[in-house]
């Protein structure tokens, strides 16, 4: 309507103020699972670019066994939650 420039239409409609009516707790649910499994995908992203890890280079990590990244001290695990600052949600 307001493309179309009609104003007194527009200015017609039931208009109330306030926010949107509140979500039922399944559309919250199903809204908490969408944004987590678009946060997995990008974390997962994130993670494969790292490359694989560097047998004869060991993770700086003590105790860690695994090589490390390209142009990194750290296996993917560790770099992840040295960027990311969180932990990282992959071991393979």
């Amino acid at each position: 309507m307001l493309q179309e420039g009609r104003d007194a239409d527009l200015k017609a409609l039931p208009w109330q103020p306030g926010h949107e009516p509140p979500r039922s707790p399944e559309e919250v649910a199903r809204l908490v699972r969408e944004a987590e499994a678009r946060k997995r995908a990008r974390d997962r992203e994130a993670y494969d670019r790292f490359g694989p890890e560097r047998p004869g280079v060991r993770c700086r990590e003590a105790g860690c066994q695994r090589g490390a990244v390209a142009h990194s001290t750290l296996c993917r695990p560790h770099h992840f939650e040295n960027v990311v600052s969180r932990p990282c949600p992959f071991d393979d």
